[in-house]
């Protein structure tokens, strides 16, 4: 049975609390993703209906069959634009952190080695 707007609203804000001082959502990949579902009413068992292992071998895929047999719940457009506003901001500082990441890892790599020769001397300044 879907949830109400107000519901995943509580769902997200708790969510969004619960995880908001996590340094690494990958550490915890699987508990993330299943967490971020259930903001929406989705078990980890929905999924697992979608996935079916492939005759001898460990990968799982998707049945093409079976799409047709769920039922997905849409939010109203209102509730959709509320979340693209607030998660817009918050993906906008995941790149910006991600670019900031990625320069001082560049920094790093330069500045190590020469570093670790003698080249750069840190009582020069």
């Amino acid at each position: 049975m879907p949830i109400s707007g107000n519901e995943i609203r509580h769902n997200a804000i708790k969510f969004s609390c619960e995880w908001a001082g996590v340094k690494s959502e990958r550490a915890e990949r699987q508990t993330f993703w299943r967490e971020f579902f259930e903001v929406f009413g989705l078990k980890r068992r929905f999924f697992a209906t979608f996935e079916e292992p492939v005759s001898g071998a460990n990968v799982l895929h998707l049945s093409p069959d079976r799409i047709p047999q769920f039922q997905f719940a849409v939010p109203p457009r209102a509730l959709m634009a509320c979340f693209a506003e607030f998660a817009s901001a918050i993906l906008e500082q995941i790149d910006t952190l991600e670019n900031q990441m990625e320069n001082l890892r560049r920094t790093r790599d330069l500045l190590l080695p020469r570093l670790l020769s003698g080249q750069v001397n840190l009582h020069e300044s």
